[in-house]
């Protein structure tokens, strides 16, 4: 019986036939003492399990609302006859009925049937009407929209994001300290971070997008194995977290980590991976793709399983408690790391040599900013070798030292 069911029967038991344990003879008082104390136990038992269940909560948990869409190709690619599925919406922050679910859920159906902006025919000055923090955090581009964001965070007793702080890739580690944290990844485990950027909002909730270098891992699929990871501070509303899924072509299952903590994973045949964790604090929510701009329709063992994702469950850190950011001194190290940069790309463009590292170091952090790569190759002309865009090519394939433009 679910636990749900089982709850609801519990409810349902009459108070006479408790009472009539209390008319029964002496003999039989004592034979249902006893068996009073037994069903209390199992009810006590029952109820501790009901409740630990309820900690835990499957994608399905998290659905706030359905889209239907049509399947033309199954997981291998082959063609099939249409067949219209359903799809749903999935919040990673919320689940099992709680405030935030279902305030999610209300926004969601609120921007669902909204106009888009194209067709208000909004001008410049109606854009300058809206706050900063609801036009980039929230993408509201009307005072309507402002107004039932805010009305939907009072009804559920939910706090708006704050002030949003954008952090390029040679601004993450200063980000992270500045929430108190040196790495979202445990200090045991033989892995690094590289190439992080995204959002801070203060005063403690953040999103950050980076490669993970798994040291000593051999397979194929870790080489490029890209993450993103968000935290939201309890009592949050965020606008993001939220995933159109087919729960059909998705596995879910339940794992404890190394050090203990329990996440749901999912996974897909694609090699895109979930892994979602609670705590008292705050949520985790962490995508993980094993085939970044790579095939729709992958071959099995060129992606991560089961075990795979279980691997990079444990390389996190779940227990991080980011601190308030100090804003004023967060901004002056963000601005100094921003101007280490500026010289650092006006040096680069002095010499031909200079230019070209430059190229070859920044190759990773541009393919993991998701924009178009820049890729190379050399060219004989005119006596001299010429390094040209390549779109053939999926390398940079580095400067040669002697060679002139």
């Amino acid at each position: 019986m679910k636990e749900k069911k089982l709850l609801y029967a519990i409810g349902w038991v009459k108070d006479e036939y408790i009472v009539e344990m209390d008319q029964s003879n002496n003999q039989v008082q004592t034979r249902s003492k006893r068996r009073m104390w037994l069903i209390a136990a199992v009810i006590a038992l029952t109820l501790l399990l009901v409740g630990c269940a309820t900690m835990f909560f499957w994608l399905q948990d998290r659905s706030i609302g359905q889209e239907t869409y049509t399947q033309r190709f199954d997981s291998s690619g082959h063609y099939i006859t249409p067949t219209e599925k359903t799809m749903d919406i999935v919040t990673l922050f919320g689940s099992g009925g709680s405030a935030l679910q279902k305030a999610m859920a209300e926004w969601w159906d609120f921007r669902l049937n909204y106009p888009e902006a194209f067709e208000l025919n909004l001008t410049e000055a109606d854009y300058e009407k809206i706050p900063e923090r609801y036009n980039f955090t929230y993408d509201c581009y009307t005072l309507e929209m402002t107004e039932k964001l805010e009305s939907i965070a009072e009804k559920y007793h939910l706090k708006l994001l704050g002030t949003e702080i954008s952090i390029q890739r040679y601004q993450y580690e200063t980000a992270l300290e500045g929430l108190g944290l040196t790495s979202l990844l445990r200090s045991d485990v033989p892995a690094t971070m590289e190439n992080g950027q995204g959002c801070v909002w203060l005063p403690q909730n953040f999103n950050f997008e980076f490669f993970v270098n798994l040291d000593g891992l051999d397979a194929h699929w870790a080489e490029d194995l890209y993450v993103n990871y968000s935290y939201v501070q309890a009592g949050y509303f965020p606008d993001f977290g939220t995933r159109t899924l087919d729960l059909e072509q998705i596995q879910q299952w339940k794992y404890t980590t190394a050090d203990g903590t329990t996440v749901l994973l999912a996974l897909d045949q694609t090699g895109k991976g979930i892994i979602l964790a609670e705590q008292e604090g705050g949520s985790i929510f962490i995508d993980v793709d094993s085939n970044l701009g790579g095939p729709n329709f992958p071959e099995p063992e060129a992606v991560m399983d089961q075990s795979g994702l279980e691997y990079l469950a444990d390389i996190f850190d779940y227990s991080i408690q980011p601190q308030s950011v100090d804003v004023e001194s967060l901004q002056q190290q963000l601005d100094a790391d921003q101007e280490v940069q500026n010289q650092k790309m006006r040096d680069a463009v002095q010499t031909y040599s200079g230019f070209t590292e430059y190229l070859l170091e920044e190759r990773s952090s541009v393919r993991s900013a998701g924009v178009c790569v820049l890729r190379f190759r050399w060219r004989r002309c005119g006596g001299n070798d010429h390094l040209v865009r390549d779109s053939q090519r999926n390398h940079f394939s580095g400067y040669r030292p002697g060679r002139s433009p």
